[in-house]
């Protein structure tokens, strides 16, 4: 009898121990996950990357993360869609207002002409020295691309805007362009409001950064608000000619300024001075005026990119929207004019038009040194015409102290058509 207690007692002891041990066990699986999950924290605190932090070296997996970044750009570059392709990018203040001013007029053209650019392969990634970048050259459809990447809250985005250029016979409109005249206008050079201009400041265009068809002139409107101190301004004029089989349309003659080492300083986005219709073989003129950074950085003409958006249009577009049918007499003249001189505007177009009147002004040699609109917009009744002295013309700041003669262009549009 005790001998049937005792091994009752020992099988109950060893089953207690049995429970024990799986408790223990059980109640040990947390602290293991603990410990394991303090492990993997401990090994990246020592081997992994802070949210903004660069790897020490370009591995495989970074370098599919790079393309990957790189092929969204250009799906959303394709999509001519600016502010996708903002998604894919640092914030603009840290970019830059004109380098991302200058993505966006480049991804114009491409849209104009339906181009689309492909990623053909990765090739080089490089680390920067100071460890702020990567430096990436991608293959593409229209040569190589250079972009500088870092990293955001993990992510690759692009540190600075790659270049969109592509050669002028990638698409069915080609243009070829060339800068005649550059000249730095200083708010000292421009000439005081005449008695003349005042009557008239409030209905005559004044300079502007983004009009390339304003007229130099310093006339203020009366109670206008003060405007900040002016600074200087660069003014670039030229020619461009339509290389293409088709007419085209210049929707803006857009240009941009680097400091030499790919920066962008100041961008621009004004209309053409005048019909921008092309024919085939046809040459006008563009005009740019940039306003100098008020950082401090100079602007040389020797660093001017045109960017034109330049579209295929019908053949019977520019006689929609653009009447042959009023002239500008006298068409030039000697310059400075005589005070008695006037032009006169006359309309043979049975609706009525808007008109406006560019002056083209020449040195001696025929280079166009400035191009503007040397009298307000008007209105003109069908049949009508009207008279402006030329003395309303504003004096010409002392940088055009040669011009020699200036050629009249008038520019009318009748009213739109339904449903254009």
């Amino acid at each position: 009898m005790p001998a049937r207690k005792t091994i009752a007692g020992r099988r109950q002891q060893a089953l207690s121990r049995r429970k024990n041990l799986a408790t223990l066990a059980i109640g040990a699986i947390p602290v293991a996950i603990i410990v394991i999950l303090g492990g993997i924290f401990l090994y990246n605190r020592l081997t992994g990357l802070g949210a903004n932090e660069l790897p020490s070296t370009i591995g495989e997996g970074e370098r599919a993360e790079i393309r990957e970044t790189i092929e969204d750009f250009y799906g959303y570059v394709n999509e001519y869609n600016p502010e996708f392709i903002a998604s894919t990018m640092l914030p603009v203040p840290e970019l830059g207002e004109e380098e991302f001013s200058r993505l966006v007029m480049e991804v114009a053209p491409l849209q104009s002409e339906a181009l689309t650019f492909t990623l053909v392969s990765l090739g080089s990634t490089t680390r920067s020295a100071d460890g702020t970048y990567v430096q990436a050259r991608v293959a593409t459809n229209f040569g190589s691309r250079d972009f500088r990447l870092a990293r955001r809250d993990g992510q690759w985005k692009l540190a600075a805007v790659p270049d969109l250029l592509v050669p002028q016979d990638a698409g069915p409109m080609q243009v070829e362009w060339s800068v005649l005249h550059s000249s730095v206008i200083d708010p000292a050079d421009l000439p005081m409001p005449s008695a003349t201009a005042a009557a008239t400041a409030s209905t005559t265009p004044t300079a502007s950064t983004d009009d390339s068809t304003a007229t130099p002139a310093g006339s203020a409107t009366a109670g206008a608000q003060a405007a900040p101190t002016p600074t200087k301004t660069l003014i670039v004029t030229g020619r461009i000619k339509n290389l293409s089989a088709e007419p085209g349309y210049v929707l803006s003659a857009s240009a941009f300024i680097t400091d030499g080492a790919g920066k962008t300083l100041v961008t621009a986005r004004p209309a053409m001075p005048g019909n921008p219709y092309l024919d085939p073989g046809e040459e006008g003129y563009f005009q740019v005026q940039m306003t100098f950074p008020r950082t401090g950085e100079q602007l040389d003409p020797q660093h001017f990119v045109l960017v034109p958006d330049f579209r295929q249009v019908t053949r019977i577009d520019e006689a929609t929207f653009v009447s042959d049918l009023v002239t500008v007499t006298p068409a030039s003249l000697a310059w400075p004019p005589a005070e008695s001189a006037q032009m006169t505007i006359v309309s043979s177009d049975p609706r009525q038009v808007t008109t406006q009147v560019f002056g083209y002004f020449f040195d001696a040699s025929g280079t166009p040194l400035f191009i503007g609109q040397v009298i307000p917009t008007v209105g003109l009744p069908a049949g009508s015409s009207v008279d402006f002295p030329i003395g309303q013309v504003a004096a010409l700041p002392s940088t055009f102290g040669t011009v020699a003669r200036v050629e009249f262009v008038v520019y009318a549009i009748p009213p739109r058509p339904e449903g254009r």
